[in-house]
């Protein structure tokens, strides 16, 4: 059972909610297609019911309600980021409770529904195993029972049943995570097999090479075979989601998608048997260390997932030389970090971090970074992920940048720094301000949330992401227009299918729409994204879009990375010279950094 504070659902007790009344789940479509629900909800309606008459008998209380039978919708059980949805794809019957008032009165309808609670399963316990056990079979014999299609509905109450499209079943047979060069994220990507292992999930691995559908997966490949009690769980967690734009009302987010938003590779495998004899079970997940030789001087860290960056802090909180590719150069990409081996070595169990040998006759060019200071003038969560990725957070007089998502915009504290907005309440609080001429921003509605597809143009601070790359939204804004001198970071795709999953209407007027942007005036840096980065700490594949902002804010000159002797950082002597981070303007000044043999 799962109780809320003030519409936050949460794990403990607590006597407040969000409605007037007294309120039992189950919920009102639309509901996850991962639950088997007709095996579910006769038993939640029933033990609503018990728990509800319990609670009316113990005090004062004299009526209950069950959302499922008494609301057209807006309290849907879609997401399972909520503790009830997510003991429902464990098989278990779970409930969201909200009492009206903060009282004695409410604690005792609380006290006496806990017992009607636990009453009604002594009672009928027999059927309740009996239901979880079917449950779970289905999942190991890999049935996509129909009987379950009639509560899965759209606005108008017409039946949809589970979004099978041309397949027989709406689960494929297996999850394939690729490791390796296939994988563009292995350390998220074997996060979520470590999730999926404590969730009770059959993980397996590959033995050996394996081709399926024309694919060559390398061993060590992890596959999850949807053949297993779990498979809900599974499937609701790895889905790409769906659009319910059509409804009216949705109690809160509905995308989950954890390989857009977490940003690893996974292959949907329709083919029974097709690793069958090729896998074994895992235990546990295995994390190599990083082989890191003292023959080359530097190191490339890919800007390829986030212990990059915390590695990059790391190093430059204790005060050690850190650069990043100005350029892309041969194997080096624009936005990687380049860090000297002995540094590298001593972190090497610390961070899971791609990095390979910089070539000792490599030539390229290299900003020197500096730690930046951040003010955070926005949400608690934003303040959360910029401490996890080791940015110094300071106040806004002392500050070099200031990240808002609120739309706290302050013009006076903005001045000369770098302002980071995100989201639609930070672009509305800049457009009001005017501090942008030829700046507008354009939205459906702050509540509306969208996964989309985006077309991601080549700078800093798109460093690390590919050209299209699946952006989260939780306020159905985009931006509208821009002053002439402004950068585009990120467009919406142009094509009608560009919304991947979540409750988005009129969605339709983000297409082709910038999304993300900067724009330099008035002696403040702006960057803007309409996409959320920060939004629960869920979207972390969209971390680095921030951190490539941050380190934006104290960026050095470029400077030419040649074969010549390493050196160490000093300032200029000459008079007039502007000198940042250690490189000048004058190019023919400069002692540049030069990988070559110790």
């Amino acid at each position: 059972m799962n109780i809320s504070e003030n519409g936050r659902r949460c794990h403990s007790l607590t006597y407040t909610g969000i409605v007037e009344g007294f309120l039992i789940e189950p919920a009102t479509p639309p509901h996850n297609p991962n639950f088997e629900y007709d095996l579910l909800v006769d038993s939640m309606i029933g033990q609503a019911h018990a728990m509800g008459r319990a609670g009316i008998g113990s005090s004062t209380l004299d009526s209950y309600f069950i959302p499922l039978l008494d609301w057209e919708n807006g309290w849907d059980d879609m997401s399972p980021a909520y503790t009830a949805m997510f003991a429902m794809l464990h098989g278990a019957i779970a409930h969201t409770v909200e009492v009206p008032t903060l009282s004695q009165n409410s604690y005792r309808a609380m006290v006496g529904l806990s017992y009607g609670a636990i009453d009604y399963v002594l009672t009928n316990k027999d059927a309740l195993f009996q239901h979880q056990l079917e449950l779970f079979a289905r999942g190991v014999r890999g049935e996509d029972h129909r009987s379950v299609d009639e509560w899965f509905v759209n606005q108008e109450g017409d039946v949809i049943g589970r979004q099978r499209g041309a397949h027989d079943s709406f689960f494929p047979d297996y999850y394939v995570l690729p490791i390796g060069a296939a994988q563009k994220n292995e350390l998220e990507a074997k996060r979520m097999v470590e999730y999926f292992l404590r969730n009770g999930i059959q993980v397996e691995q590959t033995t050996s090479p394996v081709a399926v559908n024309g694919v060559t997966y390398e061993q060590g490949t992890y596959v999850i075979p949807m053949a297993q009690a779990k498979r809900g769980f599974v499937n609701a967690m790895l889905y790409s989601g769906a659009d319910l734009s059509d409804w009216t009302a949705m109690y809160d987010s509905v995308v989950v998608n954890f390989p857009a938003l977490r940003g690893f590779d996974v292959v949907e495998v329709r083919q029974k048997d097709a690793f069958k004899g090729e896998a074994e079970p895992v235990q546990e997940v295995e994390w190599t260390s990083l082989a890191v030789h003292g023959k080359n001087s530097y190191y490339v860290v890919a800007n390829s997932n986030n212990e990059a960056i915390q590695l990059v802090n790391q190093l430059l909180k204790a005060g050690k030389p850190v650069y990043v590719a100005a350029k892309s150069h041969r194997t080096v990409q624009e936005g990687d970090f380049i860090v000297r081996s002995r540094e590298l070595q001593a972190h090497i169990e610390d961070f899971y971090v791609d990095a390979t040998p910089l070539h000792n006759k490599s030539s390229v060019h290299v900003k020197r970074l500096s730690q930046p200071k951040v003010a955070v003038v926005g949400s608690a969560q934003t303040r959360y992920v910029i401490e996890q990725l080791g940015f110094p957070i300071v106040s806004t007089d002392e500050a070099d940048v200031i990240v808002d998502d609120l739309g706290n915009f302050n013009r006076k504290e903005a001045s000369g720094k770098m302002y980071v907005g995100i989201g639609g309440r930070s672009l509305q609080a800049i457009e009001e301000a005017n501090v942008l001429k030829g700046f507008a921003t354009g939205s459906t509605a702050l509540n509306h949330e969208g996964l989309l597809e985006a077309v991601m143009e080549k700078n800093r601070y798109t460093a690390g992401y590919e050209k299209e790359e699946a952006l989260y939204v939780t306020t159905g804004s985009w931006i509208a227009e821009l002053p002439d001198k402004a950068t585009i970071l990120a467009t919406v795709a142009d094509r009608d299918d560009f919304l991947i999953s979540g409750w988005w209407p009129e969605h339709e007027k983000a297409r082709g729409q910038v999304i993300a942007a900067s724009i330099e005036m008035n002696e403040t840096d702006y960057v803007l994204f309409a996409n959320d980065l920060t939004f629960r700490a869920h979207p972390q594949h969209s971390y680095r879009l921030l951190a490539n902002s941050l380190f934006a804010a104290k960026e050095s000159c470029t400077a030419p990375l040649l074969r010549m002797r390493p050196f160490e950082v000093t300032q200029s002597d000459t008079k007039g010279e502007k000198q940042l981070g250690g490189c000048s303007t004058k190019p023919k000044k400069l002692k540049p950094l030069v990988p070559v043999s110790d």
